[in-house]
C-alpha cells in the first residue's frame, strides 16, 4: 500500500503474504505496520507485488476488495486525508 501526497510516495507499506493459487477464492488477514504522515496523504494506492518486481513470473491474480485503516490522533494539529474509492 503506497501513502502519496500531491502524488509523491510519503510512506509506503510491505507486502502481504501471497494467498493459494489456482482457487476460486483466498484470503490473507493481517497487519501492515504503523505509519506516521506528517503532512497527511490525499491518495492511497493498493499495488499489486509484480508492478514493483516485473521479473515475477507468478499468476499476479490478486484483487484487493478491502482495506482497514486505524487513524490514531497526532502529537499535535494534523491535516485532515480524505480517501475516496475510484
Amino acid at each position: 500500500m503506497l501513502f502519496r501526497k500531491s502524488s509523491t510516495t510519503v510512506a509506503a507499506t510491505g507486502y502481504t503474504n501471497d494467498v493459494a493459487d489456482g482457487v476460486e477464492q483466498a484470503s490473507w488477514v493481517g497487519a501492515l505496520g504503523s505509519y506516521y504522515l506528517p503532512a497527511g496523504a490525499d491518495e492511497i494506492v493498493l499495488e499489486h507485488y509484480c508492478v514493483a518486481n516485473p521479473s515475477d513470473t507468478g499468476p499476479n491474480s490478486v484483487s484487493p476488495v478491502s482495506v482497514c485503516l486505524t487513524v490514531s490522533a497526532c502529537p499535535q494539529i494534523c491535516p485532515s486525508v480524505t480517501v475516496t474509492k475510484n
